[in-house]
């Protein structure tokens, strides 16, 4: 009797730390499924007679979901570190501007993102976003900054703060921040309101980039490389 009682406690017991076994297969597998989807749109767009502009904006869409929906969620609860550079969720630490860039690369572009990482937030944005999409923001109240978004209109930013650097997501429920957070709590990579405890709300310098215009998707269509422009040589001012 007790030994088949020890099979069924044994059999019951959780195996130690799952979730960092399931990750990276799970992430592996979200990340070949999104190669494979650009693999279609990329052969689409090459035809000689496609339909580039309905291609573009049918990968834009695609790109969108797929960071919010899926890449975004699988990286909520990792932690939080100065130095992190994991790439895998779950799994180690991750700074800001690892998460944000390491991010945009497993959705498909050809980006630098350790480099990207390490510059400074404003000069990230403006090797990402055209100069018309970036806005820039110093002392600026919440309703100033959400009345910008709500013209810009739907889409994925990406923020540059005082000392931080994420994305900001907007739609119908109105703008969000995802991010990998030195506030405590979380210290771990988060999805919350704009106007909260955090560094956006914080910040008294913003600079406010769009993503996914024409061009970049094109690089993402393209398989091109994102080759930097600016800041090249200079290090981030990371406090976070």
């Amino acid at each position: 009797m007790l030994a088949i009682l020890l099979h069924f406690v044994l059999a019951a017991a959780p195996t130690e730390n799952p979730t960092a076994e399931a990750t990276p297969v799970s992430y592996s597998a979200l990340l070949a499924e999104i190669a494979e989807e650009q693999q279609r749109l990329q052969a689409l767009y090459k035809r000689p007679k496609a339909d580039r502009a309905a291609i573009i904006k049918e990968a834009r869409q695609y790109v969108l979901r797929r960071l919010v929906e899926d890449i975004f969620p699988a990286w909520y609860g990792t932690v939080w570190e100065f130095y992190g550079t994991t790439e895998v969720p779950g799994q180690g630490g991750v700074a800001c501007g690892y998460f944000a860039f390491t991010a945009l690369r497993d959705i498909g572009f050809r980006l630098p993102h350790a480099q990207l990482a390490q510059l400074y937030s404003e000069n990230a944005i403006k090797n990402l976003a055209p100069v018309g999409q970036i806005k820039r923001f110093r002392n600026a109240s919440m309703a100033e900054i959400e009345e910008h978004f709500a013209s810009s209109g739907h889409g994925l930013y990406l923020a540059g703060l005082d000392c931080h650097v994420g994305f900001v997501v907007y739609d119908d429920d109105g703008g969000r921040f995802v991010h990998s957070s030195y506030y405590n709590p979380p210290l771990a990579v988060v999805s919350e309101p704009l106007d909260g405890p955090n560094p956006f709300r914080d910040s008294k310098y913003r600079v406010i980039g769009k993503l996914f215009d024409d061009a970049m998707m094109k690089r993402w269509l393209g398989g091109e490389k994102f080759a930097l422009t600016y800041g090249v040589r200079r290090k981030a001012q990371r406090a976070d």
